[in-house]
């Protein structure tokens, strides 16, 4: 009897559960509803109690909430995610979507900068034109760094600008392997790795790559060129941290 008076008493009610882990009751009543949250303890006037175990499993969900999955697909994984080589494939998962995400946003940046210029000092709007430009800009995975080529790239830092278009050309086949889930190992990825050792690896990079995007404030595309870098380095089996 003292035992099970010591285990009510370290349960939590629902407003504890959620001031604790940092979000509102009225969540938690929507996993518990959803049947995602299971309470270990419901008491007079269906008052819901919560252990430890079921706080975890509150963080367990909302880790997978975060990684992209709906509820559907939350209640389907949730049991084989508690295993650690099941969770690393989901994540994974949201890394490739997060790729794929964000090399969509570059592409369709790079059409509103083309449809921009297009419309500059023009008389009439030529829709066909327009559309031509849009469709130019959903086929083309290479798009944003070629538009940011032709306007930016020019001798750099004792670079000719072929050079410099070649570096550009590097880094968006690289951006596509890496959409393809290609491995730093992978034969593909050595042959660009060779490409960027043999164009003067991290050394001339900084000369090859610094006008692209210049005074842009494109957060996300130097973030993207840190990756791919750090993916040819190790391609080319350097060391990223080196």
């Amino acid at each position: 009897m003292e035992r099970q008076e010591q285990e009510a008493q370290e349960l939590m009610s629902v407003g504890d559960l959620a001031s604790r882990v940092g979000v509102t009751v009225r969540t938690v009543q929507y996993y518990d509803q959803k049947g995602l949250l299971h309470p270990s303890q419901t008491g007079p006037g269906n008052q819901r109690r919560y252990s430890a175990e079921d706080e975890a499993e509150l963080h367990h969900i909302l880790v997978l909430k975060y990684l992209g999955l709906s509820l559907s697909q939350i209640a389907e994984r949730l049991d084989a995610t508690r295993e650690r080589a099941e969770l690393a494939q989901v994540v994974a998962e949201s890394h490739r979507k997060l790729d794929d995400e964000l090399m969509g946003f570059f592409q369709r940046l790079s059409t509103l900068r083309e449809l921009s210029a297009a419309l500059e000092g023009a008389e009439q709007v030529d829709w066909r034109e327009l559309k031509a430009v849009i469709d130019r800009g959903q086929a083309d995975k290479d798009a944003f760094w070629g538009s940011l080529a032709a306007e930016d790239a020019g001798e750099s830092a004792g670079l000719t600008r072929s050079a410099v278009l070649e570096w550009h050309g590097l880094m968006g086949q690289a951006i596509e392997a890496m959409q393809r889930g290609v491995q730093p190992d992978d034969p593909q990825a050595r042959e660009l790795g060779e490409r960027f050792a043999a164009l003067g690896g991290m050394d001339v990079a900084a000369a090859g790559l610094m006008r692209m995007g210049q005074d842009k404030g494109l957060d996300f595309y130097h973030m993207l060129q840190d990756r791919t870098l750090e993916f040819l380095q190790a391609a080319g089996g350097s060391d990223p941290q080196a």
